[in-house]
């Protein structure tokens, strides 16, 4: 009897680790395909807009006047690892960067809140908190074509899904009107110009 027991012993406990190793790596990280950045029309809300989630930001401070200036097509984005949590949270960096700047584009970005790295070139790490939102139902082919410019990759690190089938994820709130336009709770969506977002894995 002990002998035939032990293999089931041996299965329980092979069992038992790989359940508890799956718990302990409570973390996973997927890459998000973005199809387009936008911005609320009062420089409020910054958007991604992915393929399985939509994100909204809080925009930055400054980030609206930054949108009216002449530096928006100067200006290039870095992106980190966002992080996710299972209340829909989602938080994470935006790296701006100036190059090749004049002084008088220098002291405007200054006022934005930028650091000079040199006489031409300055930058700012922007933290950005916001909600993550489910896709599911949106349909992106109703969506005007000159709002999916070009494709991005952005990584979120989220948890396990098998340690969070719990977790319920809210409906997108962006909307697609007749003509194709996108709107946020009855604000009109438009592309952030500037902003183009460069892959950068790894730590800050």
């Amino acid at each position: 009897m002990a002998a035939a027991a032990t293999p089931l012993l041996l299965s329980a406990c092979v069992t038992e680790s790989l359940y508890g190793s799956i718990h302990r790596n409570d973390r996973r990280t997927y890459t998000e395909s973005i199809d387009s950045v936008l911005t609320s029309a009062d420089g409020t809300k910054l958007v991604f807009l992915g393929v399985k989630f939509h994100y909204v930001f809080d925009a930055p401070e400054h980030f609206a006047e930054l949108l009216n200036s002449p530096l928006d097509a100067k200006v290039e984005v870095r992106t980190d690892t966002f992080f996710a949590d299972e209340n829909g949270n989602v938080e994470g960096y935006l790296r701006m960067e100036l190059e090749k700047a004049s002084a008088e584009e220098i002291a405007q970005a200054v006022h934005f809140g930028f650091t000079p790295r040199n006489a031409s070139s300055a930058s700012v790490s922007i933290a950005l908190k916001g909600k993550r939102y489910s896709a599911e139902g949106f349909d992106a082919s109703k969506v005007d074509k000159k709002l999916l410019r070009r494709t991005y990759e952005v990584r979120v690190n989220e948890p396990n899904p098998f340690n969070a089938s719990k977790a319920l994820y809210a409906l997108t709130p962006i909307t697609v009107a007749a003509d194709g336009a996108l709107w946020l709770l009855g604000a009109p969506l438009v592309l952030a110009w500037f902003i183009v977002v460069y892959r950068q894995y790894g730590r800050r």
